[in-house]
């Protein structure tokens, strides 16, 4: 959300936890879809402004998530994705420390989803740049590569 206030971007939150937090934490492979669908029309309507739209988490994070959880990929996550992919990704570096929340479910895959990631945006061939760090300087870090991208297109 910061860097959308310091680029004057249109942030889109993550959808998913909205969605948790209103519907409760149990939740079906329809439930999942049902929130990629709800998350996809917001970037849609974000894009439609002149402004750059940031987003926590886009429908490629649904994609993966499915295939975590219920052990098997989604074609209709894949589609929706595909339909309406970010031009840019920054991937999250796990060297953070773990935090509880109860709405993450992955402790101990944190390496393991960022290699989905990888593999899934480097299959599409779309620009990506790993983050790493802790506190102001990972912020500082991110914007930096967020401004080297934008002054390449």
């Amino acid at each position: 959300m910061e860097y959308a206030t310091h680029c004057k971007g249109n942030w889109i939150a993550e959808y998913s936890r909205e969605y948790l937090q209103s519907n409760g934490l149990q939740y079906t492979e329809k439930d999942v879809i049902n929130m990629a669908k709800s998350h996809s029309m917001l970037i849609r309507n974000a894009k439609k402004s002149q402004h750059m739209a940031i987003l926590d988490t886009d429908l490629l994070t649904y994609l993966i998530w499915f295939r975590f959880k219920f052990g098997y990929d989604s074609e209709q996550l894949n589609a929706l994705w595909l339909e309406n992919p970010a031009d840019y990704y920054l991937i999250c570096h796990p060297d953070l420390p773990w935090e509880y929340d109860p709405m993450r479910e992955n402790p101990n895959d944190r390496h393991l989803l960022v290699a989905a990631y990888r593999e899934l945006i480097h299959e599409r061939r779309i620009p990506f740049d790993i983050v790493t760090g802790w506190g102001r300087r990972r912020f500082f870090k991110a914007s930096l590569l967020i401004d080297l991208f934008q002054q390449t297109q």
